[in-house]
């Protein structure tokens, strides 16, 4: 373990966790390189999305949330909104820079383990300037005011390209 911990940083366990958080986990969620997720964003990082107007929106204006967990593995999934009164209720996408309608409420990072806790987490989006897919440590309960190190990051970013999902840290 203590590779792990040198690679993606220590084992957080956020303090600040949703109900929704605790008993759903996003639709989309998978580990990387294990699902249809990892072969749509490696085809869009191939894929020239000028092309493609559907392809553009899905690059565009969603964004993908993952999580390094205790066991170096990396979930990630489409980040998604769910109706606050409904435990399984109403689910889609958030836009980018949406605003969240009344009675609705982000599904974060958390959900992405439950109360299994994680090392280091973030958000995938694709960026104009430079065209291409950016990584963030961009997770306010497993790396943002954390001893989060740019290294991390770039670890994290070089298991997306085991995959052909080429990235480019940008560590907060």
């Amino acid at each position: 373990m203590p590779d792990l911990e040198r690679r993606f940083g220590s084992m957080v366990f956020p303090t600040r966790r949703s109900p929704a958080e605790m008993q759903l986990r996003p639709l989309s969620m998978e580990v990387l390189g294990q699902g249809p997720l990892t072969g749509l964003l490696a085809s869009l990082t191939r894929m020239p999305i000028d092309d493609c107007r559907a392809a553009r929106m899905i690059a565009f204006e969603i964004r993908v949330l993952w999580l390094v967990c205790a066991d170096g593995t990396v979930r990630m999934a489409l980040e998604e909104v769910v109706r606050s009164d409904a435990a399984q209720g109403s689910r889609h996408p958030k836009a980018a820079n949406g605003v969240l309608a009344p009675g609705y409420e982000k599904l974060g990072h958390p959900a992405l383990v439950g109360d299994a806790g994680g090392r280091i987490g973030g958000e995938l989006y694709r960026d104009e300037r430079p065209l291409g897919w950016i990584i963030t440590n961009g997770s306010g309960r497993y790396s943002r005011g954390l001893p989060r190190r740019r290294e991390h990051l770039v670890n994290v970013a070089a298991e997306f390209g085991t995959f052909g999902i080429e990235v480019t840290p940008v560590f907060l």
